[in-house]
This record gives structure tokens, sequence and C-alpha cells, in this order.
């Protein structure tokens, strides 16, 4: 199952602010390499463009107007 943004943005939110990975993983169910992981992502991939993403996860996204 994939996490919406909103959920994850909050998750890292309180990361950032002082929880700790395990406390988190057990509050909303998800591993701790999981929330690791996003973390990292943000922190590599911090400036790069949205229509980049899905090149990197090796998945389809297409919109009009859009070349990759």
């Amino acid at each position: 199952m994939t996490n919406s943004v909103h959920f994850r943005k909050k998750v890292l939110k309180l990361q950032s602010l002082g929880e700790s990975f395990i406390k988190l993983s057990k509050r909303f169910k998800t591993s701790t390499p999981t929330i690791s992981r996003w973390k990292k992502e943000i922190e590599d991939y911090l400036h790069s463009y949205s229509y980049e993403r899905p090149r990197r996860l090796a998945c389809g996204f297409s919109a009009p107007g859009i070349k990759h």
C-alpha cells in the first residue's frame, strides 16, 4: 500500500521535531526502514523536479505537455 504525500510529510515533520523512528513506526503502523527511506529520499532529491521521481522509481508517468 502506498502512503499519501500528506501522511509522509506528517510523519517526517514529527521526526524532525525529535520523535524517534521506533515511536513513529508504532504510532503510524509503518516500518522504521520505510520512514528512514522517506527521509533519505527527501534529503537526496530535495531539488529534483516532480517528473524526475517516476524515472528513479522505475514507474510510469505521463501527462500532456511534459516530455521526458
